[in-house]
C-alpha cells in the first residue's frame, strides 16, 4: 500500500487532506509541522509527501530541503495559496506544486493511483 505523509498545520485541511487519501486508497500518516514530519520520515516508509509552505512550526522550504537531502527519491508536492512560495518550493526540491485551493482530484492524478 503507498504510503502518503501529509504535512499541514491547519488542523481541517489536514483531515480533509487525510480522509480523502484515504478513501482513495493510500495509508495516510500525518504531521502539523515539519519538524514532526522529518521525524516521520526517518521512521517509517514514506512513498510520498504533501506539504503546506507556510507553517508555525518549521517552514515547509526547510521540510523539502531535508526530506529530499535524506531520501532525494522522495516526491515531493508542494501547496501554498502564494505562488511566490510554490517558485521556491520547485526551485528547492519539490516535484510538483499545487496553488491554494484546488481541487482534491488534482492532488490525486499527481500522487497516481494507490498501491
Amino acid at each position: 500500500m503507498t504510503t502518503i505523509l501529509v504535512v499541514e498545520d491547519d488542523a481541517e485541511l489536514r483531515a480533509a487532506l487525510h480522509e480523502t487519501l484515504e478513501e482513495a486508497g493510500f495509508r495516510v500518516l500525518a504531521a502539523s509541522g515539519g519538524h514532526a514530519a522529518l521525524d516521520i520520515i526517518g521512521r517509517e516508509p514514506v512513498d510520498a509527501a504533501v506539504t503546506d509552505i507556510v507553517m508555525a512550526d518549521g517552514e515547509g522550504i526547510e521540510f523539502i530541503m531535508k526530506a529530499k537531502a535524506a531520501k532525494p527519491s522522495l516526491p515531493v508536492i508542494a501547496m501554498s495559496a502564494k505562488a511566490l512560495y510554490l517558485r521556491d518550493a520547485a526551485s528547492l526540491g519539490a516535484d510538483h506544486t499545487l496553488q491554494k485551493p484546488f481541487r482534491l482530484r488534482d492532488l490525486l492524478t499527481l500522487l497516481g493511483p494507490a498501491a
